[in-house]
């Protein structure tokens, strides 16, 4: 795992700003990546991340640096919740489900 990680900061051009997402936090591709990033002030991670999260960071046009990230943490904050189901008037019509 190191190899592979060591090249693909290889690739990266000094000017480049990258965001890397890891699903847990103290997970051992997270911790590889940590070390290997804390040499590079523009490489950014993010753990823990979720969908809307990733679109957000694809689509955006904003300038990638430690407030941007801190925005993209609060818009997964954000996308998450609970769907409420009222058992009372639960049905179990397709139809019904998008009207």
């Amino acid at each position: 795992m190191n190899e592979t990680i060591d090249k693909l900061f290889d690739t990266f051009a000094d000017d480049d700003k990258v965001i890397i997402f890891t699903d847990l936090m103290g997970g051992s591709v997270n911790q590889r990546l940590t070390v290997k990033a804390q040499t590079n002030k523009n490489v950014f991670i993010i753990y823990g991340f979720n969908l809307p999260v990733v679109i957000e960071a694809i689509l955006s046009k904003e300038d990638v640096n430690a407030t941007y990230i801190k925005k993209l943490v609060e818009v997964g904050r954000n996308s998450l919740g609970t769907v409420e189901l009222d058992s009372n008037d639960s049905k179990n019509d397709d139809e019904d489900f998008f009207n």
